[in-house]
């Protein structure tokens, strides 16, 4: 099975398994007790005042009728309109969606540098008492939840260090750039205002470092285990036999296989941040993505519940196409396999 053949199998698996997921996320937060209208408008709102937004909501209608209904216009790119903030929806996800964005885009960064380069330096010196100290770390990082990191690293580097800006997206008395994607940091450097743009990568170094510990830990672990298990292959001791260097037998037999596990953990933990950051942004008092879903829920704001649950179960859904086609890259049997299981 050629490597697009494979591609396109799998785009349209995950269609059907995100038509599978709206259907769930639409019934569970309608059936989810409270009266999103009731909620939005107050206790003391009149009965006709409630009966008129539900009317508006779809909500005098049978679940079934209100889930088509609401299909349709998702597929003309309207999610409805925010009970809380009064806007469409579709505006306030572009304008906190860019945010968050920026935040897991350094926090991969800093998941996979750290966590593969630890790991392969573990296995490098397995059993040795570096190989302990960054075990240790891992176990750590892994144990500690990312709003821990948050809080210590905002004491260190914002107060005792005072190096990197405690809140915010921007410093107040610089002006964001014109908006192109919403990502001030990729608008920043389009427009040239690369101060705007460096100001906003420095407040997310914080966030993002916080974010990324789990997840970087997780990946030195499964590295390294991944390395050491692999260096005992027949494969690798018949390299080693025939008198081929061990560079070489390290960059094309050993490493190659050894990041499919850590890489498929990575994909997943990545896709996990934009639903788990809501703590970290709340630290730092960030104006993200997360922060949104969470307000809305406090609020049963019905139809931003259901577009922000949506959202993380297309990331979840991208980060698994992502991890298949890597895998499939590193490791053609996995096209192989499934080719015999059409």
């Amino acid at each position: 099975m050629s490597m697009w053949v494979y591609i396109i199998k799998r785009i349209i698996y995950s269609i059907g398994v995100l038509f599978g997921v709206s259907i769930l996320i639409f019934i569970i937060s309608n059936i989810v007790p409270g009266d999103p209208a009731r909620i939005a408008l107050g206790p003391r709102a009149p009965d006709w005042a409630v009966k008129r937004l539900r009317k508006e909501m779809n909500l005098d209608k049978p679940i079934v009728e209100r889930y088509f209904l609401w299909l349709g216009n998702l597929l003309k790119g309207d999610l409805g309109e925010s009970l809380r903030s009064r806007r469409p929806i579709t505006k306030d996800i572009s304008e906190y969606l860019p945010a968050s964005l920026e935040i897991i885009a350094l926090s991969a960064f800093f998941m996979a540098t750290i966590g593969i380069n630890l790991g392969r330096l573990s296995a490098r010196f397995s059993d040795t008492w570096l190989d302990g100290v960054i075990r240790i770390v891992s176990y750590i990082g892994i144990v500690t939840p990312a709003f821990v990191w948050a809080i210590l690293f905002a004491l260190i580097f914002s107060y005792l260090i005072p190096i990197f800006p405690t809140t915010g997206r921007i410093s107040p008395g610089i002006t964001p750039p014109p908006r192109i994607t919403g990502s001030y940091i990729i608008d920043g450097l389009l427009t040239g205002n690369f101060k705007a743009a460096f100001d906003t990568l420095w407040h997310i170094i914080l966030p993002a470092l916080a974010l990324s510990m789990g997840g970087a830990a997780q990946a030195a672990r499964m590295t390294r285990a991944s390395m050491v298990d692999n260096a005992e292959k027949d494969y690798i001791l018949a390299a080693k036999a025939y008198g081929i260097p061990y560079k070489l037998i390290y960059k094309k037999l050993l490493l190659k296989p050894s990041l499919i596990a850590p890489i498929s953990i990575m994909a997943l933990d990545i896709a996990a941040l934009l639903g788990n950051a809501f703590l970290v942004e709340l630290v730092f008092l960030y104006p993200g993505f997360s922060r949104y879903g969470v307000e809305a829920m406090l609020h049963k704001d019905l139809f931003a519940i259901i577009s922000v649950v949506l959202i993380i179960g297309v990331a979840y859904t991208v980060a698994n196409v992502v991890i298949d086609i890597i895998i499939a890259y590193l490791d053609p049997r996995a096209r192989m396999g499934a080719e015999q299981n059409v």
